[in-house]
Formats: structure tokens, C-alpha cells, sequence
């Protein structure tokens, strides 16, 4: 009878002992998978800035011909915006790992989007047709405004 009792005993502890170990791996993989998240915001980030910093090269004109057609493509889409949109690409993503899962986060990246178009669209309608020049001269442009 004392030999039941014993091993009773022993199987309790050995399941406390084993619910202990298995909530201690669980938390282990938690913290795991935290660092992951963090690690992959962090090489996703430094990949933005490096592409940014390409974006930028590219709009200045010092990449080469390949630079060039990439700017035009830019210049094309999104017009004079085109200087400020790899800050903006790079501060948005930022703000979006900084805030994951936060719903007035997503309503203030959306915000941010239709306010970028709608400052690329006046800034559109106030250049008017200085795209299509060959040389830029603000005479021109001043005297079409006015």
C-alpha cells in the first residue's frame, strides 16, 4: 500500500515538474519569435534605406543610364513628388513596423497616402507643362500662371 502511495506521489510531481517545463518552452518560443519579428523589421528596414538611397542617386542623375530611365519612369508616375517619395516610402514603412496591428496606424498611413497624391496633383497643375520642355526656364512658367 505505501508503494502506491509513492509512486501517486512521484507521477504528480513528474507532471508539475513537466507542465513547468512545457510553459517554460513556451515562453521560450515567444520570446523566439519576437526577436525574429524584430530581426526581420530591422534587415527589412536597412534594405528600404539602401534602396532610398538608390532612389535618391537615380533622381540626381548619378546611377548612369540605368539611373535615368528608373527617374524617368519616376518622373513620369508621380512628377515633381518623385524628390521626397523615397523619404516618404522609408518613413511610412518605418512608422508601419513601429505600429503593426494598430488600426489608427493604418488609418494614418492611408491619410498619408491620399495627402502625398493630392500635393502631387497641385504641384502638377502648378507646373502645368513644364514636363514637356527641353529646358526648364521659369520666365515661362511664370508668365503661363499669371
Amino acid at each position: 500500500m505505501a508503494s502506491s502511495k509513492r509512486s501517486s506521489s512521484s507521477n504528480k510531481s513528474t507532471g508539475k515538474r513537466a507542465a513547468g517545463t512545457t510553459s517554460r518552452k513556451r515562453k521560450q518560443e515567444e520570446i523566439q519569435e519576437a526577436q525574429d519579428s524584430a530581426l526581420f523589421h530591422e534587415i527589412g528596414l536597412i534594405a528600404l534605406f539602401v534602396v532610398m538611397v538608390l532612389l535618391f542617386c537615380c533622381n540626381f542623375g548619378i546611377v548612369g543610364p540605368v539611373g535615368n530611365a528608373v527617374s524617368g519612369v519616376l518622373f513620369g508616375l508621380f512628377g515633381l513628388i518623385t524628390y521626397v517619395l523615397p523619404l516618404l516610402i522609408f518613413f511610412a514603412a518605418s512608422f508601419w513596423f513601429a505600429n503593426e496591428g494598430n488600426p489608427n496606424a493604418v488609418r494614418k498611413l492611408v491619410s498619408g497616402v491620399v495627402l502625398c497624391i493630392m500635393v502631387g496633383v497641385l504641384c502638377d497643375l502648378l507646373t502645368k507643362g513644364a514636363g514637356t520642355l527641353e529646358t526648364y526656364n521659369i520666365k515661362i512658367d511664370r508668365k503661363s500662371v499669371v
